[in-house]
């Protein structure tokens, strides 16, 4: 599409020849304006079906990466001078080179070292999304008992059965950001009643003006009129 630029891509790869300590076989990437480049690496337990990190042990941490080129509009990949290597289809890549990718060409990270084999992968679909158009960014949650990301339907909303504990975690972050990590807004509450409550005057000022309220109450109701003002009108 000439004239536009990519704003989101996504690639989808199958590990096609996994060490034995490879799980997760199946990949999709996606590249979005946020992380417009994914690294490509070896961790042993954040591996996950939507990031290209492996458990392979010919792989360097900082292996690889994928990125966008905007001037071809294509995905490129580059070997981050990796101690192993990085080929595609083959072809041994410069460090630090930026090679296109395209549909099912075979990238393998590493080289067999004695018994450790490489991690080969091959690129099953690269969809790209160009700007002005709908995109929907999946969301990835990490789950509570597992290295391992899950993805939402593809939309950018929160799963319905994580949104209680989603809304929960929400709720105590912004609590303690506005509050401080000991304060109980509980207590926030009660102190501010309490607080209104001792603005009223002192019973020690209360029960000095109660002589002068009786005062005035008991002359009001049983003599309206002062006695001076009375006898001054008596001799008019």
């Amino acid at each position: 599409m000439l004239g536009s630029s990519i704003a989101a891509a996504t690639i989808s790869l199958t590990v096609i020849d996994p060490p034995s300590e490879e799980l997760i076989t199946q990949r999709t990437i996606t590249l979005s304006p946020i992380s417009r480049t994914v690294r490509i690496g070896r961790h042993a337990s954040l591996a996950s079906r939507h990031n290209a990190l492996f458990r392979c042990a010919a792989m360097s941490k900082d292996h690889a990466e994928f990125s966008v080129n905007g001037t071809t509009n294509s995905i490129v990949i580059r070997d981050l001078n990796s101690t192993n290597g990085t080929t595609v289809n083959g072809t041994s890549l410069g460090s630090k080179v930026w090679t296109p990718l395209s549909v099912n060409d075979e990238v393998v990270f590493g080289k067999l070292v004695q018994s450790v084999s490489p991690c080969a992968v091959q690129i099953n679909s690269i969809e790209l999304s160009f700007s002005g158009d709908a995109i929907e960014y999946p969301i990835y949650i990490e789950s509570d008992d597992s290295d391992s990301y899950d993805a939402t339907s593809g939309d950018d909303s929160i799963a319905e059965e994580n949104l209680p504990n989603y809304r929960a975690t929400v709720s105590k972050r912004r609590n303690i950001c506005e509050n401080g990590p000991n304060v109980d807004l509980g207590t926030i509450s009660g102190d501010v009643h309490s607080t209104k409550r001792n603005t009223s005057r002192p019973d020690s000022v209360e029960e000095e003006m109660a002589p002068r309220k009786r005062s005035i109450s008991t002359q009001s109701d049983g003599d309206p009129i002062p006695p001076t003002k009375r006898r001054r009108l008596q001799r008019r």
